[in-house]
Order: structure tokens, then C-alpha cells, then sequence
């Protein structure tokens, strides 16, 4: 499963304290819905500088996404940061709940035997074709030794990509032909009155900013009416006037799971 959401994202918010707690709720929401990726698409604004929020965007979901014992190691220090500490734990299998599993950073490499840092009170000694300053997930074999695999083949959630486009959302969905793609809008059909098929991992679901919906989107060009294959309201009791994209995620994801 896919989120993706615009470069705006949480940019309506001023105080960079308050948009981390959104990013965290971004985070957490495809953590745990598992979603395999989260994409973000270019959305202009007169007044914002978006490839600066996308970026922003992109280095917190990321920094979230890392296990914590290895973020010293894998992100160098960024003053964009600074709010990072307040993102919530993910609790996902990759940051250290699975015995069998571990997200590992190649230190060293001789003879073709890797030294891997994988939160363990030892390193551990990997064989294959690695190079330093390599991310993989390694499978235990012994107290003190792994083998390379692939996360994308474990039986369990592991975690999710950031893929920080930089295209509009209709270029973005030109690339999801076999995937289908559901779009969230206000405006969209009772969510209670559509069939979705019964297998929901291999689909995108797609949200709009604070200030323009998936409607406004189509009518500027940006993306066409035809490359949704759901328009839905999955919130059609609403009482507010609009809900915020953070929270639409998560009310999403569980209705489209029921």
C-alpha cells in the first residue's frame, strides 16, 4: 500500500513544532496501516516554497523511519531537524522488535566479511558483497553472525520508502497502471456505497493540502479525473468544515481496512 500526499503537507502551520507532530502523525499512521511507501507529489503555491516543505517533509519521515540506533550513524547532523526528538516511537519490527531480524550499518568491510553495527551489545559479522556505510537488514544466525535479505521478502511489516518526487500528481499516477489508485475528497462518493476488492495491499491512496482538495487539483491540470479509480468520502458524517489532512489519513486507512 501507498500514501501519497503533496508537497504542502502540514505547511500551514508556522511553528515547526507543531508540523513535526504532524510528520509524526504522517509516520505513524503508515506505520501502522503498513504501508510500503510514502510518495510525495509537487503541489505549487504563489506562497509557499514547496521543494523546501517537500524536502522538510521527506528528512523527517525518514529520520522517523530509521531505527533509532542507527540514526547517529545514518543521518549526519541537519538544523532541519531540530524538532526531530519529539517525532513518536514507530514500534515497527525494523526498530529492533524482531529477534530473528535486524536493520544493520556496514562499518567495515574485509575479505569479503562485513562488521555491522545492528543494535546488538556486539557487532555482527555478515558475508556477501558489501560496501561501508551500507544500510541492509540482516538475518541472525547466530549471537554474533547474519546473512543479507531482502526486507522486502519478510513475512512481516517491516517498513516504508519516502519517494520525494517532484512531479505532479498526474505524472505520479501515470507510473500506477496496475495499482489502484483511491482518492479522498469531500466531494467524493459515500465510501459505505463502494465495493473495494477484498485484497487491499497492492493500491495508492491519495490526499489533498489544506487548502486544496483533489477536486481543485483536477480543475488546475495537475492531475486528471480519469487516473482515480475511487473518489470517496470516507468521512461523509463529517461536522466540521474540513478535516485536516493528518487526521484524514488515519480515519482513510481505517475505513478503507474495515
Amino acid at each position: 500500500m501507498e500514501i501519497i500526499v503533496p508537497s504542502t503537507f502540514a505547511a500551514d502551520e508556522r511553528d515547526m513544532k507543531i508540523r513535526a507532530v504532524k510528520y509524526g502523525f504522517l509516520a505513524r499512521a503508515a506505520s501502522i496501516f503498513g504501508a510500503e511507501k510514502i510518495t510525495i507529489f509537487e503541489d505549487s503555491d504563489p506562497h509557499i516554497n514547496t521543494e523546501k516543505s517537500s524536502k522538510l517533509l521527506a528528512k523527517y519521515l525518514r529520520y522517523a523511519e530509521t531505527p533509532p540506533y542507527l540514526r547517529k550513524k545514518l543521518i549526519p547532523f541537519d538544523k532541519d531537524l531540530k524538532y526531530a526528538n519529539i517525532l513518536p516511537a514507530l514500534q515497527t519490527e525494523s526498530h529492533g522488535y524482531s529477534e530473528m531480524f535486524r536493520e544493520g550499518y556496514v562499518e567495515k568491510v574485509e575479505n569479503g566479511k562485513a562488521i555491522v553495527e545492528a543494535g546488538l551489545k556486539e557487532k555482527i559479522d555478515v558475508y556477501g558483497d558489501l560496501e561501508e556505510g551500507q544500510r541492509i537488514t540482516v538475518k541472525m544466525i547466530g549471537d554474533r553472525e547474519g546473512t543479507l535479505v531482502d526486507s522486502k521478502n519478510l513475512d512481516v511489516y517491516w517498513t516504508y520508502e519516502v519517494d520525494n518526487t517532484g512531479e505532479k500528481l498526474g505524472e505520479v499516477l501515470e507510473k500506477r497502471d496496475e495499482k489502484l489508485v483511491i482518492g479522498t475528497s469531500a466531494h467524493g462518493n459515500d465510501y459505505r456505497e463502494i465495493s473495494l476488492p477484498e485484497e487491499r495491499n497492492d493500491f495508492s491512496v491519495v490526499f489533498g493540502c489544506a487548502w486544496r482538495g483533489l477536486p481543485s487539483l483536477v480543475e488546475r491540470g495537475d492531475v486528471k479525473d480519469s487516473q482515480f479509480d475511487h473518489m470517496l468520502n470516507l468521512v461523509p458524517e463529517q461536522r466540521t468544515k474540513t478535516v485536516r489532512t493528518e487526521e484524514a489519513v488515519l480515519i482513510c486507512l481505517s475505513r478503507i481496512f474495515r
